[in-house]
């Protein structure tokens, strides 16, 4: 389903952002990546 992806991310950026920022603050101000 390629379509349903890039629909998310254009019609709702701001979840996105709340998303890292709650993942950001879990980490404590530190970035985890993998």
């Amino acid at each position: 389903m390629p379509d349903i992806t890039p629909n998310i991310v254009v019609s709702q950026p701001s979840k996105l952002f709340t998303l890292a920022r709650s993942f950001k603050a879990n980490a404590d101000g530190k970035i985890y990546i993998g």
